[in-house]
Parts: structure tokens; C-alpha cells; sequence
């Protein structure tokens, strides 16, 4: 009974930290897509530790979307976060929320990044079985949810500078898009079903939980006011997470080519740039105009497929 409880008004906690947008028409093209079969491939950008949150809301919105039939998001998760590397706060933090996310349909995946190896020291060598959560969540009806740039690098600012002062969008470098979407088409093809991409522009996480370069994740203060406020359904600040129009392997071999999938560095930066639509300028960084010649050479590393499974 007490565990949920907690699960209650963890949920409550996050529902009230998110302010979800679609844009127009988006609702009712997902809505065909899964009556059709598709299952979504959702990504967004990183400001902060508490994007998840933001999947969290967002996986209970799909289940609504979908009448059940997708019953949220598989999304990964920072093994050193989980574990408490990343610090205390934020795995209480964690520990806190988790119980809630899977209420609202969102299973984590615990995932050890190159990053976790260098920083802290961990192991990879159970990397390879960190994809099987992956196949059993999609082969039980749920979808997968990423945050691709694998840095929340875009929600720092400098020491002294406005809080709106933000890097903005990082270019990919944890996990290539593409993998994502093979592996969910080995699996569900199986199901007769296919994956599609739902791009959401997450934008306001920064202001609850923010990591200094070199610090370890700390809450803000208007996010500990916010935190304790959100027991009660209240909030300080909200994440504003943009619905923004989803698209098939249909349309972006229309607007890439046939081979698009040789390419994933392309790909990544072409699915990026979607998210623009939904977030302000200051949060554009690389995608915006001072950003908009993006290195070709984009290294994805720390990733958890090994093209080798999918």
C-alpha cells in the first residue's frame, strides 16, 4: 500500500513538472500510424537530468493515444546515474520518481555508456545483454524513447550567466537513431508491425536539475520548492514538451534517398533539426543559424548495440 502511494504521487509529481503541446495535426497522424501498425521510436533533445519526467507524461499521453495498445516507452538509462555515480541527489531523485515513470508507462533500461567506463570507472562486459530488456519491452507492446545527444550539455550555462543562457541542442553522440530503428523492426516485424519516429522537443528541464561541468547533478533551488509543490500537483517550473509530427522510413528515404540507413551521422543531424519546431531559438545550439555547419564527421560512440544483434 505504501509503495503505491508512492508510485501515486511520484506521477503526480511529474505530471505536474510537464506541459505537454502536440502540434496541430500530430494526435490524430499518430493515431493512424499505430492503427496501422507503427509502433513510435520517440526522441528528444537532453536539457537536463529531468527530461525524464517529461518521457514519463509523454508515455502516459501514448497509451491514451493509442487506447492501450502501445503501452508506453522502453528508454535508457545512465547505469552511473542509477547506481549513484553520478551523486546522491540525483539518485534519490531517481529512487524517488522511477516507481511513478513505470506507472505511467515508462520502463528504464539500464545502460553503461563509454562515458560511465571513463568517468567512473565501470564495466562494460555486460553491455551486449543490456539490449535484451530493449527486445522484451518492445515484443510486449511498448515503444522506445531516447535522448540521442547522451549529454545534458545543452542545459548548462556558465557560472554567472542568465539562466536562459543555455547551449542549446548537442550534436549525437551516445547512440545512433538508426539503431534504434532496426532493432525495433527485427523485433516487431515478427508482431506485423513497423517502427516510426516521433520527434519531442523537451524545453525548461535545465531550470529543475542542472549539472556545473565537472559538478554532479544538483536540483536548483526553484526545483526543490518546485519537487516539494509537485506532491500537491503544483509546480515552480515546467518542462514544455512540443508533440511535433512523426515520420516513416517512407518519408525520410523521400527526403534522403533509398540508403539513407548507410549514414547514420546524416540521419541523426536530419532527425535533430525536427526539433526545432518546437523549442525557442536559444535552444537550437548547433541546428541553429551560428550552428548550422555541423562537423560530418560525427563519432557515435558509447552506444549499447553492436550492429553485430540487429
Amino acid at each position: 500500500m505504501l509503495k503505491e502511494a508512492q508510485e501515486i504521487i511520484a506521477a503526480r509529481i511529474m505530471r505536474a513538472h510537464t506541459k505537454i503541446k502536440p502540434h496541430q495535426g500530430v494526435v490524430k497522424r499518430v493515431k493512424k500510424l499505430i492503427s496501422m501498425g507503427g509502433v513510435p521510436i520517440l526522441y528528444a533533445d537532453h536539457e537536463g537530468h529531468f527530461d525524464g519526467a517529461a518521457i514519463a507524461a509523454i508515455g502516459e499521453r501514448t497509451k491514451k493515444i493509442s487506447g492501450g495498445s502501445v503501452k508506453g516507452y522502453a528508454t535508457l538509462l545512465a547505469a552511473s546515474m542509477e547506481d549513484g555515480h553520478q551523486g546522491a541527489q540525483l539518485k534519490s531523485t531517481y529512487d524517488l520518481l522511477v516507481g511513478g515513470a513505470r506507472r505511467m508507462g515508462v520502463r528504464t533500461v539500464s545502460s553503461t555508456r563509454q562515458k560511465d567506463v571513463v568517468q567512473y570507472g565501470m564495466s562494460r562486459e555486460h553491455v551486449v545483454s543490456e539490449v535484451r530488456p530493449f527486445i522484451q519491452a518492445l515484443q510486449e507492446g511498448y515503444g522506445i524513447a531516447s535522448l540521442p545527444e547522451g549529454t545534458v550539455q545543452g542545459g548548462r550555462h556558465s557560472e554567472g550567466a542568465s539562466i536562459e543562457a543555455i547551449y542549446g541542442m548537442r550534436e549525437v553522440n551516445n547512440n545512433n537513431l538508426i539503431d534504434f530503428f532496426n532493432l525495433a523492426r527485427r523485433v516487431l516485424e515478427q508482431e506485423g508491425k513497423w517502427p516510426f519516429y516521433w520527434p519531442a522537443s523537451l524545453y525548461g528541464s535545465f531550470k529543475i536539475m542542472q549539472a556545473p561541468e565537472g559538478g554532479k547533478p544538483t536540483l536548483t533551488e526553484r526545483g526543490k520548492w518546485s519537487l516539494i509543490m509537485g506532491v500537491l500537483g503544483l509546480s515552480l517550473v515546467r518542462i514544455q514538451a512540443g508533440l511535433l509530427m512523426p515520420f516513416t522510413e517512407e518519408e525520410i528515404a523521400d527526403d534522403l534517398g533509398a540508403n539513407w540507413m548507410d549514414n547514420g551521422p546524416s540521419f541523426n543531424r536530419y532527425a535533430m533539426k525536427k526539433l526545432k519546431a518546437g523549442l525557442p531559438p536559444v535552444a537550437w545550439g548547433v541546428y541553429g543559424e551560428a550552428g548550422s555547419q555541423v562537423s560530418e564527421a560525427i563519432e557515435i560512440s558509447g552506444g549499447i548495440f553492436d550492429r553485430k544483434l540487429i
